[in-house]
């Protein structure tokens, strides 16, 4: 600033030009025109103080108003990382500014735009993530500087998985499981699903699909996890159920003679899980004969054909059949043809054959009559 003192007078002349203000400290100027260099905005009271060579003097003032151009320094503070729920106090206090700070504004996104004001507020994070902070400050000049900080929120809150329903389903059924129940703070960034089948199986996502083949109960894990590999598991049973009927094998027809022991083979019968039960039936004589297990035993001590039926059951109820035949023959040696004759028609030919013998005796006694003595005696020799 160039100070013009030169339209002051006085009748014989000034002799001394003194200029004074205070710029943070007092300051002194001498001359008609002396110059300053304002280097802090504000409003200065400069006084010119003017006399003459007998020692008069009087006194001036103006006002010089030093606008502010230069732009307040933003400093938001370093970077942060917190677990959810932390309740951050942000520090603006290291911005600065030639004349002052008036304002301080602090604004993020963190599902709605968020503004803060003030030197130091303060904000609670229960989202994780990533969230980049803009620290505004300004003066009274309208002048603003910006700085960012970032505050990193960590994931603490493990999700929680679901499995979804047991299920019950028969066997060949293709089941699609259902983990969309699951949840996380954040969200699920991976599913795995595992079993055993025979061998270990293991699926991946919120909804695959496995058909099972082979009847049994397995239990479903579910794990999921995020992000930030927190996990959880569930679980779920799935029941197969049997609906294949066991095949029964009676084993080969036999031929015996009476008396003799049957040993009975169902070895042959199969089932896609396993039997559990073997029952054979026939009828001996008059009787109903049921026996159990795999291999039994029967003596027939009656010769006849027998149909022997041999029923199996699984776990499940299934069933199957299957029949043999057992023939019992009549033991040779013992003067019994082995088709021996209705003893109705023995006693009739034994009468027959009896009467024959009586007429013919007959027959011959009466040709002995009608013949002579000698005659008939030598017939009767004869």
């Amino acid at each position: 600033v160039l100070f013009e003192g030169s339209v002051s007078y006085d009748k014989v002349g000034i002799v001394n030009y003194t200029w004074s203000f205070i710029d943070g400290d007092p300051i002194v100027l001498y001359g008609v025109d002396p110059n300053y260099q304002f280097k802090t905005p504000g409003v200065y009271i400069v006084t010119l103080n003017v006399s003459d060579a007998a020692g008069h003097w009087a006194t001036d003032t103006m006002t010089v108003t030093v606008r502010d151009i230069t732009a307040p320094i933003a400093v938001a503070g370093p970077d942060l990382t917190v677990d959810e729920g932390t309740i951050v106090y942000f520090d603006g206090s290291g911005s600065y500014d030639n004349v002052g700070i008036a304002n301080h504004t602090w604004m993020f996104h963190a599902g709605e735009i968020i503004t803060l004001y003030g030197v130091n507020p303060s904000y609670r994070f229960d989202t994780p993530g990533v969230y980049t902070v803009v620290l505004n400050v300004t003066d009274v000049s309208g002048h603003w500087g910006v700085d960012s900080m970032i505050v990193t929120v960590l994931d603490i809150s493990a999700p929680k998985a679901v499995a979804g329903l047991n299920r019950t389903v028969d066997e060949g059924t293709t089941v699609t499981f259902d983990g969309s129940g699951s949840y996380d703070n954040v969200g699920i960034a991976n599913y795995t699903w595992t079993f055993i089948d025979g061998d270990p199986i293991v699926l991946y996502g919120v909804d695959p699909s496995y058909r099972f083949d082979t009847p049994g109960v397995y239990i479903v894990t579910l794990n999921v996890s995020d992000a930030a590999g927190l996990w959880a598991i569930d679980s779920l049973t799935v029941t197969i159920r049997d609906i294949t009927p066991p095949v029964a094998d009676a084993g080969e027809d036999q031929a015996i003679e009476e008396e003799d022991t049957v040993q009975f083979d169902g070895s042959g019968s199969n089932d896609n899980v396993g039997i559990v039960n073997y029952t054979w039936s026939f009828y001996d004589g008059s009787s109903k004969v049921i026996l159990y297990g795999i291999s039994p035993s029967h003596t027939f001590s009656i010769s006849g054909i027998y149909v022997v039926t041999l029923t199996v059951k699984d776990e499940a109820g299934n069933e199957g059949s299957d029949t043999m035949k057992v023939e019992a023959k009549e033991k040779e040696g013992n003067g019994i043809v082995d088709d021996p004759i209705d003893p109705i028609l023995i006693i009739i030919g034994s009468i027959i054959l009896l009467a024959a013998i009586i007429i013919l005796v007959f027959f011959l006694f009466l040709r002995g009559r009608n013949r002579s003595p000698d005659e008939g005696s030598r017939w009767l020799e004869e």
